[in-house]
């Protein structure tokens, strides 16, 4: 019986750590609402802000601070849906209440201040853009073609940087500050001879079209060649949607990847290039500057996707659109930057085992400062560690043999930095 007993642990153990070594790209994160998502960013305390609303339900923003374990309602807007949201590197939050009014708030959400739009911007608002500590551009779908406005005030004045006129059917698709002065425009549309990138090198005052007309942007980015990169949700005539390239001192755009339905673009610090597409439904990756492309299909359910977004620690997290029948929120199941959970970062710190039973080992190779926090989180979000150890303690031991089974996050936080990893007790 003893002799069954300790085969069938062992078999689970084993089940688990192949379970492991296959781990998906993708994990789904355990969102707490039914309502729709429309929109979520981050802060620069590493924490997840999302927006929902149905109809003129729901609308309110949620908040975790544990890589997604746990939510709590950061505001309620008694019914007016979140449809966008920005946040500045001074953690000023602003946010779209449906699609003609903007709020924002410098306490951290204990109170909110209505923002007066300018009278020529009533129509909807489709992209909201932080850039700085204080200065928001919002981008309009009006019912003439697109508007681009930027307060640096709060709205107390507004400056009017682009319109286009007798194109119903455009609006502003993306909008990229790559600098200071340096500003991109993508315009989506539904008809043909509208659409295309714009570029500003004044800061607003002049624009230069720089191509692909008949193309419906949906996203730009800016890599470290200053190569531009443009997804394109759908296009006119015998174009194709896909993502294109401008590389660099040239002027036409070049193919990199045709035939899909690009809704995001994200570059990590790694020169990775992402995309999400609602069709085929998934998200893809290329490593080595759009030269190839690979399917990251891995826990995504099968779902559209639509947003794409990069935290402080280069994890990506990706949302359904809020028309689809499910509200979901995936997360890369590692940071995206090399960083592997059995050896984590080999110059800085090692925690073995992982998984782990009855006891951690972390090894702390490089200190970030004097002074650095450990934690860690259990799955509810409760903290079952917390420590604070001086720069002169190489090694922790942990005992964990009370931990039940499941998922736990290290956070290690110091003055400059937060990094967290997970870990796994079968």
């Amino acid at each position: 019986m003893k002799k069954s007993t300790l085969t069938l642990i062992l078999l689970i153990i084993t089940s688990t750590l192949n379970l492991l070594s296959a781990q998906d790209f993708w994990e789904q994160l355990n969102f707490t609402d039914t309502a729709k998502i429309w929109c979520f960013d981050i802060n620069s305390q590493n924490e997840i802000l999302v927006g929902t609303g149905e109809g003129f339900d729901y609308g309110r923003i949620y908040k975790s601070s544990d890589l997604g374990l746990t939510w709590s309602v950061f505001y309620d807007f008694n019914g007016e849906l979140v449809s966008r949201m920005g946040i500045t590197d001074s953690d000023k939050i602003y946010v779209s209440k449906g699609s003609q009014s903007v709020v924002y708030s410098d306490d951290n959400g204990v109170s909110w201040h209505d923002i007066e739009l300018p009278p020529y911007a009533y129509f909807g608002i489709n992209e909201l853009l932080c850039v700085g500590n204080d200065t928001v551009y919002l981008g309009f779908w009006e019912e003439d073609g697109g508007l681009l406005i930027r307060t640096a005030d709060n709205g107390q004045t507004w400056d009017s940087l682009f319109r286009t006129h007798e194109h119903s059917s455009e609006y502003i698709g993306d909008i990229l500050v790559a600098n200071s002065n340096d500003i991109y425009l993508g315009l989506g549309a539904y008809f043909p001879n509208m659409g295309g990138v714009y570029k500003s090198s004044d800061n607003g005052q002049t624009w230069e079209f720089l191509g692909l007309l008949n193309h419906s942007i949906s996203a730009l980015e800016v890599n470290s060649n200053n190569d531009l990169i443009a997804g394109v949700r759908g296009a006119a005539g015998n174009n194709s949607s896909g993502i294109y390239i401008l590389r660099n001192g040239l002027n036409e755009w070049e193919p990199l990847f045709i035939g899909r339905t690009i809704e995001d673009l994200l570059i990590n610090n790694a020169g990775h290039i992402y995309f999400s597409s609602s069709w085929p439904s998934g998200i893809g990756r290329s490593t080595d500057g759009g030269d190839n492309f690979e399917w990251l299909l891995d826990g995504l359910s099968g779902v559209g996707i639509e947003e794409l977004l990069l935290d402080n620690e280069e994890f990506i997290y990706a949302k359904t659109p809020p028309q689809s029948s499910s509200s979901i929120i995936f997360r890369s199941s590692n940071t995206t930057v090399g960083i592997n959970n059995n050896d984590l970062l080999a110059n800085e710190i090692r925690i073995n085992p992982n998984p782990f039973e009855n006891e951690i080992f972390i090894d702390l190779v490089q200190m970030f400062s004097a002074k650095t926090h450990i934690r860690i989180i259990n799955i509810s979000g409760q903290i079952v560690f917390n420590q604070s150890v001086s720069s002169d303690v190489s090694t922790i031991k942990i005992p964990t043999e009370h931990y039940p089974s499941g998922l736990y996050i290290a956070q290690f936080i110091s003055n400059s930095s937060t990094r967290s990893y997970k870990l796994v007790k079968p």
